[in-house]
């Protein structure tokens, strides 16, 4: 009886300790759905500048012009074409000297999240790093 106690109080103890770190990570760190959801906003809001200006706009003219507002994975600027998001992704949007062309890179910062690639073609590309598991397909849904 002892013996199924001691198990059943290690089982459970293990129990929480996974639902805790799950929770913290669910917490802190940005999903894939959100990724992706983050990256369809910066596609779309590049077209409108371009169909306003002829011109693709740099990650500081996007965040200026409130690309994000009301979006809960809000970047964090560290430079003119990088930011941070939640701790666990890096962004980066580049627009080519003569605005016809741009590129985003989301990236995780470490461990083997999906990272995610799009560019002026509206084209969102996903992968994960050498010696990672293989990827399945990621879905907003």
């Amino acid at each position: 009886m002892k013996t199924h106690i001691v198990v059943l109080t290690i089982v459970f103890a293990n129990l929480i300790l996974c639902v805790r770190t799950y929770t913290q990570e669910a917490v802190s760190g940005l999903s894939q759905k959100d990724a992706l959801a983050l990256i369809r906003v910066l596609n779309t809001s590049e077209a409108s500048v371009f169909a306003a200006k002829r011109q693709y706009a740099p990650l500081e003219a996007l965040l200026s012009r409130g690309a994000f507002l009301g979006h809960q994975s809000a970047p964090t600027a560290t430079d003119s074409v990088t930011a941070s998001l939640k701790e666990n992704y890096r962004l980066s949007v580049v627009a080519s000297a003569d605005g016809q062309h741009y590129a985003i890179q989301l990236v995780p910062t470490a461990g083997c999240a999906v990272a995610f690639f799009s560019s002026e073609t509206a084209v969102i590309y996903t992968a994960s790093a050498l010696g990672c598991p293989q990827i399945g397909a990621v879905s907003d849904r």
